[in-house]
């Protein structure tokens, strides 16, 4: 996870809004494709929880951070379900034999842990978080730590897998990081990853990267 910085949101979606009875499952498709795309180009297109690239729009839908089924406008509750603010980009979170990100939370309701409160929009939330070199991701926040490990099921298998051969890989690169000329060979290797070409992150994890610049201090 890292810090996603909002923009303004498209157009085509702040119309939309202004329209009498306008209604998030009844949205546009125009309007829906505006919508995930200005999200996407915002986050380098990578999902906005578990940090793999995404490679085309429809290998990606939009995720409300608090559930339409909770943030609806009823029950005193806010109407956040066509509020740019409270969307993000995410992968389809699906394997063979479990599910991650948004397809893992949505599982989950009011009773079991939702809505969630780590938030990628909020420094904080993001400095709370560390990587280890066999791919783990954590929270020194005992319920973010929960909300990553339980809810969103970024520690499984796979993920983790491939963060760890990132993280290895990246170290290998460097060589010897207790040196500086390891530390700057390391930093230059983060950067790289770091840059966004064409609004894309040029592979995953661009999040972990920024942890391990940790590394060439």
């Amino acid at each position: 996870m890292r810090k996603i910085r909002k923009n303004t949101p498209p157009a085509l979606l702040t119309t939309y809004r202004r329209q009498i009875g306008a209604s998030y499952d009844d949205i546009d498709k125009d309007v829906y494709d505006a919508t995930l795309l200005a999200l996407l180009n915002e986050q380098g297109w990578v999902c906005g929880y578990c940090q793999q690239n995404i490679t085309a729009p429809q290998n990606a839908t939009i995720e409300h951070y608090c559930e339409k089924s909770i943030c609806n406008g009823t029950e005193g509750t806010l109407d956040l379900t066509l509020v740019y603010a409270n969307m993000m980009a995410v992968c389809p979170g699906k394997t063979t034999n479990d599910t991650h990100c948004d397809e893992k939370k949505s599982k989950f309701r009011l009773a079991t842990g939702l809505p969630i409160e780590v938030s990628p929009w909020n420094t904080a939330h993001i400095k709370a978080i560390s990587y280890t070199s066999t791919g783990t991701i954590k929270s020194s926040n005992a319920r973010h730590n929960t909300e990553i490990d339980k809810i969103l099921n970024l520690n499984i298998s796979y993920l983790k897998k491939n963060r760890k051969s990132k993280f290895v890989s990246l170290l290998k690169a460097a060589g010897d990081i207790s040196v500086k000329k390891g530390k700057d060979r390391l930093k230059k290797i983060l950067n790289d990853e770091l840059v966004i070409g064409n609004n894309r992150y040029p592979s995953s994890f661009p999040g972990m990267c920024e942890y391990m610049m940790k590394y060439t201090k």
